[in-house]
Parts: C-alpha cells; structure tokens; sequence
C-alpha cells in the first residue's frame, strides 16, 4: 500500500508539473498591456511650385497609396506629354514599315487614252447618223460602236491606279525598334521625375486639417494637409531584459482591446533595449485613441 501510494503521489506531482508547464507556456506569449497610439500624418509638398489635384475635403476618408495632389511641373509635363506622342508615331511608323509601304503605280497613259475616247465618240456618233440616212449598213455602225467601248475600257484603266507594298529592310525596322526602346526608357525616366512630384496618402485615414487650397503655391516640404490613420496604430511595452532579448524585430504578435471582442494583428517593428514598438494595420476603425489592449506572442 505504501508502495501505491508513493507512485500515485508520484503521478500527481507530475500531472500537475505538466499542467503548470503548459500555463507557463501560454503565459510566456503574453508580453503585458499598453495604450494605442492612432498615428497623424503631416503630408508636405515635395517640391515648391502651385499645388495642383487637391481635391479632397477635411473629414473625407481616403485610402493608403491615393494620390492627395501634385506639385505642378510644367516643363515636366509638357516633355511627358509630348514623348508619349512620339512613341505613339515611332509605333505607328515601324507598323507600316512592317506591312510595307504603298507606291502609287499608273496603269497607262491618260492622255493617250482620253484623245482616243474622244475620236472614237465621234467616229460612232458620224456613224450614227450616216445609218439613219441609209448611208452605211447597221454592221458599220456597230463596229464604230465597239471602238467607243474599247477606248472607253482604256481611259478606265487608264484613271486607275495600282497599289504595291514595299516592306522596309530588317536594318530599317531594327532602327525603328531601336528608337522606341530609347524613347520609352526616357519616358519612365520622365515619369519617375512626375511621381516625385505627387503625394500620395501614407495611410487609410481621414483627412484632418486641410492647410493650402487648390492652385496656391507651396514652399518645399511645407505642409499641405494632416491626416489621421482609421487602421494604423502603434503602442509601446516597456519589458524586461530577458524577455526583450527574446523577441525580434518583424515577429508577429496578436492585440486584445478590453472592449471590443475580436482581436487584430500586429508585429513588432522596433526594439530599443527594454522598449518594444508594435504597429498595427488591422486596427478596428472604433477602437479610439488611448485603449488599453493586450498584448501576446502570435501562433
């Protein structure tokens, strides 16, 4: 019995090592609870120059990547504008230099060919009227007839004009090809330029302060309007040294605000000795600045 009793105690001991052990597990996923931050973003003119697309309004919605507005560049634009005519000519030309190119050829001479219609019309219309007076026989009159109709046939073939294609030569359409390629390559250079000009929203977010209107002139990076993030948000933990040694930057962590019950994805994006930065992309839209949410080491 003492035997018994001794494994049974034992077998407690360990059941329940196993049990503390998985708690300590769960546990150690929980890095603790801080307060959100909604992140504001100040949206400065790239360059200096009139401010040109700003159409939105303060309090509309606008999603992350949206173009705001742009600083105008006309030299810039009038040079895009006027590439993308060019690639558009050069593209049509080494299409026609592909199928060939059509020479207008004359089929005979007009001159020629008209002179001998009008003898013929008189020849027929003399015949004509020698055959009502009974001078010459219908046969005559049929033969000059015929004569009209073959110099008639003649002035027709004369009038036309037949068409043939002269394909270019492959050196002429590599040159083509050639000039293209260069002018597109110039063209991405140009735009590259053009979306430095532009500001695009960091953020989903709602436009907050709108600080220039529309056509009004910019200084370089002087702000232009603010906005505030609807699903970004960051919060700070102030840890332990053990436990910030063992996280990394980019791991994935999992948030849970006390008031709303799904919680949301995050990851950590800074770590500055014991202070630990998470952002989050996923946060519900009403959840509001300064909630409390937990924090814990995702799946």
């Amino acid at each position: 019995m003492k035997i018994n009793k001794l494994l049974y105690l034992l077998f407690c001991t360990f059941a329940c090592a196993l049990l503390l052990g998985g708690c300590a597990t769960q546990n150690d996923k929980s890095l603790g609870s801080a307060a959100i931050s909604i992140q504001s973003y100040a949206i400065k003119a790239p360059s200096a120059g009139k401010i040109i697309g700003l159409i939105s309004e303060k309090g509309e919605r606008i999603s992350k990547g949206q173009p705001l507005f742009a600083i105008e560049n006309t030299k810039l634009d009038k040079q895009v504008k006027d590439l993308k005519l060019q690639i558009a000519k050069a593209e049509a030309d080494l299409k026609r230099m592909q199928q060939g190119t059509p020479t207008a050829v004359p089929a005979g001479n007009l001159a020629l060919a008209q002179a001998n219609v009008t003898a013929a019309q008189q020849k027929a219309a003399k015949m004509n009227d020698l055959l009502a007076q009974g001078a010459v026989s219908r046969n005559q009159a049929q033969a000059a007839q015929n004569e009209l109709n073959q110099a008639l046939a003649q002035l027709q073939a004369a009038t036309s004009v037949s068409v043939s294609f002269h394909p270019a030569t492959p050196a002429q359409i590599e040159a083509q090809q050639k000039l293209i390629e260069q002018l597109k390559k110039q063209q991405a250079a140009l735009l590259i330029q053009q979306q430095k000009n532009e500001a695009p929203s960091p953020c989903t977010g709602i436009i907050t302060d709108l600080l220039l209107a529309n056509n009004a002139a910019a200084a370089q990076d002087q702000v232009v309007l603010q906005i505030k993030a609807v699903d970004t948000c960051t919060l700070t933990l102030k840890l332990s040294e053990a436990q910030a040694k063992a996280l990394q930057k980019g791991m994935a962590v999992q948030l849970k605000a006390t008031d709303i019950p799904a919680p949301f994805a995050g990851s950590i994006t800074a770590i500055d000795g014991t202070k630990v930065t998470i952002t989050s992309e996923k946060k519900p839209e009403d959840l509001k600045d300064g909630s409390k949410v937990e924090v814990s080491l995702a799946n």
